[in-house]
């Protein structure tokens, strides 16, 4: 009998020994996006080996047809939950929604523990992924008010704490990251500069990471989250100002984009624009090459969201109506890619998206102006927002004459944008080696983690052979 033990337990070992050998791959399977930021996608033409990002590609299913249901500024708040309950049910019943996209100011006005409490109860309800970026309300305020209820900007280091904050309370692997979804490359920006002085402003690192990733993927359509629209993507002056009101530095990200024209979409809120508005579906939404889709907020009377439907040879934008559960075809826009003509599989994903149309506009016979409830126009942003940048009179951001300085600066050089670009290769390479560090830690934590949960089951089984 002790040799029979003796026999299995010898077995058990080597089979230990050999499942363990293979643990690499094992773990790159179990966790396809282990790789997190880095996530090179297969370009046309390109002759590529078989890499771990080319495997995480492959488990992504990024031609197959996708859809992305869009929300912004939901503030949440007391006034507001019935608006956010039909938000989510609407989302989640839905057909065929793979994730959510939300285009930040999640809290309700300064992102204190409190806020993100009550907005991690709301968001936790969607039954799929949710892709997130931070907006000021999320991260840039101190956890408390100043006198007369104002809000108070953050220090460098208490806003690197509100990103962390952040970045786990939505269950984000990184702030700045891509998805490969229906044929389209999705990148999402965060509002990241920890010296930002204005209210949403992407950091160095971020704008970097927006060059190398277009840069590696010239050929896939690419749409851009970030909370901010660009500038000159509506028509009238805003309260905030031009600088608050758009993502800055403006005119580093307009020379990025002129340089890669994959870019056809920039989805943002920030502005409370909806469909009220004539800002909201107009010409002036087109910046370049780029179409701005301005997703409205939630308030305490509407619930409107924006849905993507994607596929490789077009990306659909629809608006529906959570209130109604309607979607409202006036506002439905088409853009189209070129598809090679022998390519079998896109055409076959083109056609299931087509028939997945068909089913979800039988509403929208019946759909009409009648569905749009007509509300006073809450674009800019709550009341008092206009005072930020003079809250804290201990934390010098600048005078609104340094703003424009600074501005005018970018506007110089992004005449000479090709001379910019070179200059930032460096910090380019730097972020590139640092981001690779990264990512090498959290493969091997998950590789350690998967090692240590499966020895620890083998070990519990031997001791059960053992009777010990």
């Amino acid at each position: 009998m002790s040799f029979n033990r003796r026999s299995s337990f010898i077995s058990l070992v080597l089979v230990c020994l050999l499942i363990v050998a293979c643990l690499p791959g094992f773990a790159e399977s179990v966790n396809p996006f282990a790789i997190g930021d880095q996530l090179k996608l297969k370009q046309s033409g390109a002759g590529t080996t078989a890499s771990a990002s080319a495997r995480i590609a492959f488990f992504d299913g990024s031609d197959k047809p996708a859809r992305v249901a869009v929300l912004s500024d939901l503030h949440v708040r007391g006034d507001n939950q019935k608006m956010l309950d039909a938000a989510v049910k609407a989302v989640n019943k839905l057909p065929d929604v793979d994730a959510v996209a939300i285009t930040g100011d999640l809290c309700k006005k300064i992102g204190s523990p409190a806020e993100y409490s009550d907005m991690i109860k709301v968001v936790s309800r969607f039954k799929m992924p949710i892709y997130a970026t931070p907006g000021n309300h999320d991260i840039i305020y101190r956890d408390h008010f100043g006198a007369e209820g104002k809000k108070l900007r953050t220090s460098p280091t208490e806003r690197k704490a509100k990103l962390e904050r952040f970045r786990k309370a939505l269950k984000l692997k990184k702030l700045r990251f891509t998805r490969k979804m229906g044929g389209h490359l999705l990148v999402f920006l965060p509002n990241d500069d920890p010296k930002g002085k204005h209210l949403v402003t992407l950091s160095t690192a971020t704008l970097n990471f927006l060059k190398d990733t277009l840069k590696k993927n010239p050929d896939v359509p690419t749409i851009v989250f970030c909370h901010a629209p660009l500038a000159g993507s509506y028509v009238k002056p805003r309260k905030l100002g031009f600088y608050n009101s758009n993502a800055q530095p403006h005119a580093r990200i307009s020379a990025i984009l002129k340089k890669h024209p994959q870019v056809f979409l920039w989805v943002s809120g920030h502005l409370h624009i909806g469909p009220s508005s004539p800002e909201y579906h107009n010409k002036a939404n087109k910046v370049g090459n780029v179409t701005v889709i301005h997703t409205p907020a939630i308030t305490p009377n509407s619930s409107w969201m924006r849905v993507l439907d994607l596929s490789p040879a077009r990306a659909k934008v629809r608006t529906y109506n959570a209130k109604t559960g309607k979607y409202t075809k006036k506002f439905e826009r088409v853009f189209k890619h070129k598809v090679s003509k022998d390519d079998k599989d896109k055409k076959d994903d083109k056609s299931n998206n087509d028939d997945k149309d068909k089913n979800d506009d039988k509403d929208d016979a019946d759909d009409d102006d009648n569905d749009i409830v007509i509300e006073p126009e809450d674009d800019d942003i709550e009341e008092g927002e206009s005072d930020i940048g003079e809250d804290d009179p201990t934390v010098d951001y600048g005078s609104d004459d340094d703003a424009n300085d600074a501005d005018s600066d970018e506007e110089d050089s992004d005449s000479n944008s090709d001379e910019v670009a070179e200059s930032d290769s460096d910090q380019t390479s730097s972020s590139e080696a640092s981001s690779a560090a990264e990512n090498a830690k959290e493969v091997i934590k998950d590789l350690i983690r998967v090692i240590t949960d499966f020895l620890k089951g083998i070990w519990n089984g031997i001791l059960k052979i053992l009777n010990v």
